[in-house]
């Protein structure tokens, strides 16, 4: 391949990317936006919601290299601990910021700016996306479910989860089809792009 066609091919995987991102960082907005009645923190509660942005960076940052395609977090952690204890709306928003301002500590590293940017974009939009969506799944289940309470919220959490990893997963996928990469690339633990 020509070093032309190299150079063409990838300006067209990156722009690819970075409106993968914006599209879903501008779905994030209008799906926050529109939940944002949901809220139940205020002013006053500023402290858990600096608890919960540092507790969802902190377990980003414990993550690993994933080998095939980008960086493995433990941030599912923080973001079942918020919808839990914050409620979906609130988890939502806080784990969508922690998402957008992680990637910006790869500067130092010497990342170019292109690549933070875009996967600053693509992680706030998928986490935010996912939270709120997956938060829907069980509530939704809630009302269908006939177990004894602690069976259900055992059940609800669980499809949570599940529900957390498919939305994730699907997100990935269609980020690795946009790098031209085979689909099975994304499959891992709760991956994020890598720049």
């Amino acid at each position: 391949m020509s070093d032309e066609a190299a150079a063409m091919i990838r300006r067209t995987s990156w722009s690819g990317e970075f409106l993968y991102g914006l599209l879903l960082f501008t779905g994030a907005i209008i799906a926050l936006g529109l939940a944002l009645p949901g809220s139940r923190l205020d002013a006053t509660d500023w402290h858990e919601a600096a608890f919960f942005l540092l507790f969802g960076l902190f377990t980003i940052s414990i993550g690993y290299e994933q080998p095939k395609f980008g960086y493995v977090s433990f941030d599912r952690v923080a973001q079942v601990s918020g919808i839990l204890v914050l409620g979906p709306v609130d988890a939502a928003w806080i784990s969508g910021l922690a998402s957008l301002v992680y990637p910006w500590h790869r500067l130092r590293k010497g990342v170019p700016l292109k690549s933070v940017v875009s996967a600053s974009l693509t992680n706030c939009g998928l986490m935010t996306l996912v939270v709120l969506a997956a938060a829907c799944c069980s509530r939704g289940s809630a009302v269908r479910c006939r177990s004894p309470p602690r069976a259900r919220a055992f059940a609800i959490v669980l499809l949570m989860i599940v529900a957390m990893q498919v939305i994730n997963e699907g997100g990935f996928m269609a980020l690795v089809r946009i790098r031209g990469q085979a689909a099975r690339d994304s499959l891992s633990c709760s991956t994020r792009p890598r720049s």
